[in-house]
């Protein structure tokens, strides 16, 4: 008996292919889902960032801090951090160049830089007579964590138009845009075990220990709460919390005031 031979149109059917306007469909959702994510990022972000910090301090985790411009921060979310394009033309260093310091843009090639988390050097902290200086340090720290990634991310999206015809004053008009957004852009917050950072990183000479760099590629793996568990769930976990056990009573705070916040503002929804 010879074999049943099936129309082909019948096992096109089992197998369908999509239709072109399908792929664009899929095409355009992956492009703008990072951009969306983004905008919601933005519009809960308080929330988010005390559970996201909340998380790493709770698994030991040290928190690496980058501020960019919002092309430049999709780009990181989707594909991860490459130091290759450290001193681009659209970085920061470009920025910095633009306002007159030439050097910070060629020492940073090559590089990708992050703020440090909990390590400030003594040096870079004023003494004042009679006054303790773990509040000082406190104090510069937090200002550190704060601004310097804002500032980055500012001097970034400034140097997102080009300046070739920077005297034209919709080419100005533009970059002060474009600085303005990355002020808004979230800060990224990389996740490291300490092991991970001395391995990493190195110290940034440019800020006298306010800030590492590497010449490493940086995964996504790292990124968010996703990050947290990634880095945080292994075997070093109870190491890290004994060696630093407010760090982990810092961050149940942090979480229950993101859950507090949340429950709150539910409870302010109307009902209908």
């Amino acid at each position: 008996m010879s074999p049943v031979t099936m129309p082909t149109t019948f096992l096109g059917s089992l197998n369908p292919q999509p239709s072109p306007s399908y792929s664009s469909v899929d095409s355009v959702f992956k492009r703008v889902l990072p951009y969306l994510a983004t905008i919601g990022q933005m519009l809960v972000s308080p929330v988010y960032a005390l559970l996201d910090a909340g998380i790493a301090n709770v698994l030991g985790l040290e928190i690496l801090r980058h501020g960019t411009s919002f092309p430049n921060y999709v780009s990181i979310i989707q594909t991860g951090a490459d130091p290759s394009l450290g001193g681009s033309d659209r970085g920061s260093g470009s920025g910095i160049q633009e306002f007159g310091r030439q050097n910070f843009r060629e020492s940073s090639k090559n590089y990708f830089h992050v703020f440090r988390d909990s390590t400030i050097l003594h040096k870079t902290i004023i003494k004042l007579t009679n006054a303790p200086c773990w509040i000082l340090e406190k104090c510069a720290k937090r200002v550190a964590l704060c601004v310097g990634p804002k500032l980055h991310a500012i001097l970034s999206g400034y140097a997102t138009i080009p300046s070739q015809n920077a005297k034209n004053i919709m080419v100005k008009i533009q970059k002060i845009a474009h600085a303005i957004l990355g002020f808004f852009t979230p800060t990224l917050r990389f996740k490291f075990t300490p092991e991970q950072v001395k391995t990493l990183f190195e110290i940034d000479p440019d800020y006298t220990g306010l800030a590492y760099r590497t010449r490493e590629k940086i995964d996504v793996t790292h990124l968010g709460i996703t990050g947290s568990l990634a880095q945080g769930l292994n075997s070093g976990l109870i190491k890290r919390i004994t060696a630093r056990p407010f760090k982990a009573i810092l961050g149940l705070a942090q979480i229950t005031a993101a859950v507090a916040i949340t429950v709150f503002s539910i409870g302010k929804l109307p009902i209908r």
